[in-house]
């Protein structure tokens, strides 16, 4: 996976909805996706 920034003004930012689906764009897998974040970012998984 590319490296990626994000400047916002926001408290929260939303990086993906689903996991798979950018996994998929980035060619790669969600295992990944979701393991390549720095520890300090806080994930939360919210069930639809």
């Amino acid at each position: 996976m590319d490296n990626s920034s994000f400047l916002t003004d926001k408290e929260i930012l939303l990086l993906f909805d689903d996991a798979r689906v950018a996994a998929k764009q980035a060619s790669t897998i969600s295992y990944e996706m979701l393991t390549s974040l720095k520890e300090y970012i806080q994930r939360r998984i919210i069930e639809a």
